[in-house]
């Protein structure tokens, strides 16, 4: 019974230094469990502040991009009063090549023509008064001037005077400036492409940082749900623990009914033994040492009656954690889900974003070719501008020489007609001799 006694003993020190040990570790997990609940708190604190970030960037570069397809359509608009413009200019500058060719041809028969029908009036002019033409011409017009408004030439002059090349000039300027407009337009197109870009550059960093903070949340979580196998594996062993407290606790119980029984032996022998004192006394003895037994057990058994119940508690205590920790492991677990899905979402605004740079892109690359193709048209325009300028003082000189014809030919007509008149007056005047000479004759 002393051997039992006194394992029982050991055992129950080495069960209270467990309990102990057991006590220390669950307190260090507890705050261990604690400090990892407010690292968790402030990586939460964190995603939610960088998720406010991205949203405002969200909505910003959303802002941006409504502006820049604003302006887009702005350019287009302004691209196509360009081309508008452009084609008036090229109707205009066709017009004004149509008509100088006309202009051309029929001066150059009209030329022809008064050369042709000019000769013959000069031959009549000398043969009889009525062929003259300063006689054809109205009262109150000199000669020149009658014969200049008479020449076909001149039919012309008012429909060359109205094809105005400065006029072709400002328009041409006008469209020099609509295009450098437009390909200012261009480069603030350009611009703010880039700036986008830049932006979607931030973009994936901050999603890259948000994806580098979602792998550390989740090795946080598989730090808790390695804390949470260590406690289920300590309340594993506190559990063989109680099982073997409760074995123990079995054997006291029947070696306190084997006690009890030897016990009641005991008193029925020595209520049957009366006569013999000694064996009475020695009985005595040892009836009162095992009540001493008796009653070291009782207490033993109480204490691990007590020892139990704390062992109950605290498996409570640690159940109720472990419940705590799933919790928070699952509240964990959601929050993983929603970060997910928010850089699901960043990663699908980004996508969009992309595309809609690249449609911006192209649409660029589509305004840079319509603005080369203008400038090339402009150049185009402007050769010919500068054709028909030059064509226009060859024009303005071969009138001005048939001008100075003209006049020559009207002084030479001038000159012609005063010989003319004097001939004529010579003739009157042999006339009037001959008549007198005649006269005298006959007298």
């Amino acid at each position: 019974m002393k051997k039992a006694l006194a394992t029982a003993e050991k055992r129950l020190t080495e069960t209270q230094d467990l309990l102990a040990t057991r006590e220390r570790e669950h307190q260090a997990a507890v705050r261990q469990t604690a400090a990892e609940h407010g690292r968790v708190a402030d990586c939460r604190s964190q995603l939610e502040t960088a998720l406010e970030a991205a949203n405002e960037e969200a909505r910003s570069l959303r802002a941006n991009i409504n502006s820049a397809e604003k302006r887009k359509s702005a350019l287009e608009a302004r691209l196509a009063s360009c081309e508008l413009e452009k084609r008036e200019a090229e109707m205009r500058l066709n017009s004004i090549h149509s008509s100088l060719r006309r202009i051309i041809g029929f001066r150059q028969e009209a030329i022809i023509a008064g050369s042709r029908s000019r000769s013959p009036g000069h031959r009549s002019s000398s043969r009889g008064r009525s062929a003259s033409p300063i006689r054809l011409a109205p009262a109150g017009e000199s000669a020149p001037a009658a014969a200049v408004q008479a020449s076909p030439f001149h039919a012309g002059v008012g429909t060359s005077a109205d094809l105005d090349p400065e006029a072709v000039r400002l328009g041409l300027r006008d469209v020099a400036l609509r295009l450098a407009s437009a390909e200012h337009a261009r480069d603030d197109a350009n611009a703010r492409v880039h700036s986008l870009e830049a932006r979607l550059q931030e973009q994936a960093e901050q999603t890259e940082q948000w994806a580098r903070r979602l792998h550390m949340v989740q090795q946080a979580l598989c730090e808790v749900e390695e804390d949470k196998k260590g406690v289920d594996g300590r309340l594993a062993s506190a559990q063989k623990a109680l099982m073997l407290q409760e074995e123990t606790l079995r054997k006291n119980e029947r070696d306190r009914k084997l006690l009890a029984e030897k016990i009641s032996q005991l008193e029925r022998n020595f209520a049957g033994a009366e006569s013999e004192k000694r064996q009475e006394q020695a009985q005595s003895e040892n009836l009162n040492s095992f009540q001493d037994m008796v009653t070291k057990l009782k207490q033993s058994e109480a204490r691990q009656e007590e020892e139990k119940i704390q062992l109950r508690h605290a498996l409570e205590d640690a159940e109720n954690r472990i419940n705590q920790l799933e919790v928070l492991r699952q509240s964990l677990e959601a929050e993983v889900q929603r970060c997910k899905c928010v850089t699901a979402s960043k990663e699908a605004e980004s996508a969009h974003i992309k595309e809609k740079n690249n449609a911006l892109t192209k649409k660029r690359q589509d305004l840079e070719a319509k603005c080369s193709s203008l400038q090339l048209k402009i150049d185009q325009l402007s050769l010919a501008q500068s054709r028909t300028e030059e064509d226009s003082k060859g024009f303005k000189l071969k009138i001005d020489q048939l001008n100075m014809t003209i006049l020559e030919n009207n002084h030479a007509l001038e000159e012609v007609n005063e010989r003319l008149r004097k001939t004529q007056k010579a003739l009157t005047a042999c006339e009037k001799e001959k008549l007198l000479l005649q006269a005298s004759s006959l007298l």
